[in-house]
């Protein structure tokens, strides 16, 4: 399993989940103008429950996130689980396009981290304020009514995302890539989100379908404004994913 695909895959899920919930705080200006100044900077650290379907595996990963607001840096403990059933606890770090991971046993290969690289996938995203003022004008958001969650009441909203337009609003290398994945396509991603009595996110759902690949994603944010002090392992105690692949064959 590239476990950096996947990992890529849920960071870049976390501040288009987190900031889609400020979307759904109002349907006006203001409140979302009121968000994003409560949200614009805000690292977060978040339990997150993950099912996915990538190159025919199905799988699922569930742990726990720590990452700066506009998730070029994360810290990732989950444990991964793939349709054999076995469980692989899996810690990871992720700076922009790199991505290094350690599990139980590497470092009898010789290395105490797994580094790679990933250049197709986005390397940015607009910070949490610039998100919500995009937002602002978002179609079919609706209130589902009030609930609890934890003891606090929520209230629950659901919407939808255009990819492809918020690519475009964050420009640069981020808009190239997504170009070369999806071309000039829609790409909707439903969402949900349920809002505390602060205006704020407590917890989000969304899922992605797109080529025979899917993932789905329930988050709970436990905590806003985290310390997120993520960098590179020493080189020396590292090995290529294309070594590791190598030491692993057969």
């Amino acid at each position: 399993m590239r476990f950096h695909l996947i990992a890529g895959g849920i960071v870049g899920a976390v501040v288009v989940a987190i900031v889609a919930g400020v979307l759904l705080v109002g349907s006006g200006q203001n409140s979302l103008a009121e968000a994003a100044g409560r949200l614009d900077g805000q690292n977060v650290r978040m339990k997150m429950s993950i099912g996915y379907t990538m190159d025919g595996e199905d799988g699922s990963i569930a742990g726990e996130v720590i990452s700066n607001s506009d998730s070029s840096r994360a810290k990732i403990d989950m444990e991964f689980s793939d349709g054999s059933g076995e469980k692989v606890p899996i810690q990871m770090l992720l700076i922009r396009d790199e991505t290094w991971y350690t599990f139980d046993g590497l470092e009898e290969l010789g290395a105490k981290w797994v580094y790679s690289v990933d250049r197709s996938t986005a390397p940015s995203t607009m910070s949490m304020a610039e998100f919500a003022e995009f937002l602002a004008n978002a179609d079919e958001v609706e209130s589902k009514g009030e609930t609890q969650i934890g003891g606090r009441t929520v209230e629950h909203f659901a919407g939808e995302v255009n990819a492809r337009e918020v690519a475009e609003e964050t420009g640069g290398e981020t808009a190239k890539r997504f170009e070369k994945v999806l071309g000039d396509r829609d790409f909707f991603i439903p969402m949900e989100a349920w809002i505390d009595e602060a205006g704020r996110p407590a917890r989000m759902t969304m899922s992605v379908d797109a080529g025979g690949e899917s993932m789905s994603i329930t988050a709970d944010i436990l905590e806003y404004g985290v310390t997120v002090d993520v960098q590179a392992p020493p080189e020396s105690e590292t090995m290529s994913e294309k070594e590791f692949e190598e030491l692993t064959a057969g």
